[in-house]
């Protein structure tokens, strides 16, 4: 793994810039940072990790971690939203893969879903149909929606493929 990491003891804040952190590879780490909103991550690939990160600030555009790829593990991560935005901005978002772990997050104050599963095919997606498959979603608190439900998987599924999902919130 390629870990982007704070040093013992200290939390980097992130929030000037290009307003997000892409990490569109394989195999990356991010950890024990601070992004301060609008500032947020947007993830894709194979086999990436969010863990242990502070979100704070207003509600950004579409969600504070924005993901999509295979084996995603977001896990440990507080977001705190203020008031902004509107129906369609989240703090948790996923648009497409499969093998994802969504555990022990503190989602607070989002204006649309606290974590909103969503199978979205954009342009700059892979061609390759992405089925959402092996979802594990649990030990989330979600809480203070301003406008929409604390969660929501919204997705299409070929009727050849049976969902495998297994769902708990806690």
């Amino acid at each position: 793994y390629l870990t982007i990491k704070n040093y013992p003891g200290e939390t980097p804040i992130l929030q000037y810039g290009s307003r997000r952190l892409i990490v569109w590879a394989d195999y990356v780490h991010v950890e024990g940072l601070h992004f301060q909103m609008p500032y947020v991550i947007d993830i894709a690939g194979t086999a990436l990790e969010v863990v242990n990160n502070t979100f704070t600030g207003v509600q950004p555009k579409y969600a504070a971690i924005q993901c999509g790829g295979r084996n995603i593990l977001i896990e440990g991560n507080v977001i705190q939203l203020q008031p902004g935005g509107n129906t369609q901005d989240h703090g948790i978002y996923c648009k497409d893969g499969n093998g994802f772990t969504i555990r022990n997050n503190v989602v607070q104050g989002h204006y649309g879903y606290g974590i909103h599963i969503y199978h979205e095919h954009k342009s700059w997606t892979p061609t390759e149909p992405l089925y959402m498959l092996n979802y594990l979603i649990e030990g989330n608190v979600v809480s203070g929606s301003r406008q929409r439900a604390g969660s929501i998987i919204a997705c299409f599924l070929s009727p050849n493929i049976r969902p495998r999902s297994k769902i708990c919130h806690g």
